[in-house]
């Protein structure tokens, strides 16, 4: 592809090798629909990074755009993406956000996955999970990092890796966000993060979300991965994924999601033990049971989000500009520092009915309503 800034590329197809590649001036943004084809499918991604030396990323992915001292070459703007069977990308791969399915097979990156500034709409991410979260505080009182984009919070996550069987990065994966960024990881098989998550801007708050590909599936999290996999769902360790993040909060299991009901079923926590995730945040989030929370440890926030079904087994999901404008006031009331009792129960002493939000578990930890 050839193109200017702002152009668009919308392409389906049924192959099973593909090239994607920018040699235009500007970050043009692709869409790709390619689930006629049920085998498998070879992509190969032509980014590539030119002079200065290699770890430093950007976020102006065009086809030549500065990164610090070097250059990327051949990265585009916003990438949509919709396979049926296994997936493998060749080649390393820069865009500004990305949200690649693979609907009936694996997804697997050979080389560098780099994620830029720009993220995806509102309704491309679990809004209600973060409102819940802008309403917890840490034991210290300060709150956990919400995505933000250019200081603005959102809901929309940079980048959404799902694939029913597995994902798997050989090289790791970056991101190129001054702001908070935020991925999702939603599988029904292994995740293998290989070197881990990178971000530029280390120290910042990053916020990364792991829960399942079918709905209602069950979702186990450990220490580290066990010797028998479990059954249900996918299992998600500390060793294997959260201490392989550049930043502070985990979202486990989500809620429904845009206009599409996909909670997560049950959550079970540390059948093999304690898990102990040092200072990050951690909610857990589902429609049905959530168990062993009391084996996580941390000197962060630990909450759950438990989901509760309508009559007719479906759930009211709140209007995303609703959510939005809440989300900036919460902004605003942490900005200010202002302890406003109607929102947090600083005794750690919350009503259990079914109006509350967020369950703070910490014992030395808020409760949020």
């Amino acid at each position: 592809a050839a193109g200017g800034a702002g152009a668009f590329i919308n392409v389906r197809t049924n192959a099973s090798e593909i090239g994607v590649s920018n040699y235009g001036s500007g970050a043009i943004d692709v869409a790709l629909d390619n689930s006629a084809n049920a085998g498998p499918t070879l992509v190969h991604a032509n980014s590539y990074f030119g002079g200065g030396s290699y770890g430093s990323y950007g976020s102006s992915f065009g086809g030549a755009s500065l990164i610090g001292p070097q250059s990327v070459y051949g990265g585009v703007g916003a990438l949509k993406a919709r396979f049926t069977g296994d997936v493998q990308v060749s080649g390393s791969l820069f865009a500004r956000n990305a949200m690649i399915e693979v609907t009936n097979g694996s997804l697997h990156f050979n080389d560098t996955v780099l994620i830029g500034d720009l993220n995806l709409p509102p309704t491309e991410g679990d809004a209600v999970s973060i409102l819940a979260l802008s309403f917890a505080r840490r034991p210290d009182g300060t709150a956990p990092g919400l995505p933000l984009f250019n200081g603005v919070p959102t809901t929309g996550a940079n980048a959404i890796f799902e694939a029913r069987n597995g994902i798997s990065f050989s090289s790791g994966l970056g991101f190129y966000d001054p702001d908070t960024p935020y991925v999702v990881f939603r599988t029904d098989g292994t995740l293998d993060l290989g070197s881990g998550v990178f971000s530029e801007y280390s120290g910042g708050d990053f916020l990364a979300q792991f829960t399942s590909y079918t709905p209602g599936a069950t979702i186990h999290v450990e220490n580290s991965m066990p010797l028998a996999p479990l059954s249900g769902g996918p299992t998600f360790t500390n060793l294997d994924h959260f201490k392989k993040l550049p930043g502070t909060t985990m979202i486990i299991g989500n809620a429904p999601v845009g206009g599409d009901i996909r909670p997560t079923g049950n959550v079970f926590i540390g059948n093999n033990g304690q898990l102990n995730i040092g200072n990050q945040n951690i909610l857990f989030v589902a429609a049905g049971t959530i168990t062993g929370v009391g084996n996580v440890l941390s000197t962060g926030f630990i909450g759950e989000l438990d989901l509760v079904a309508d009559d007719i087994g479906g759930f009211e999901i709140p209007v995303i500009n609703d959510i939005l404008t809440q989300l900036v006031d919460n902004r605003q009331r942490q900005d200010e520092d202002d302890d406003n009792d109607e929102y947090v129960d600083v005794d750690g002493e919350g009503d259990s009915g079914s109006d509350q939000l967020i369950s703070q578990q910490s014992d030395n930890g808020q409760m949020c309503q």
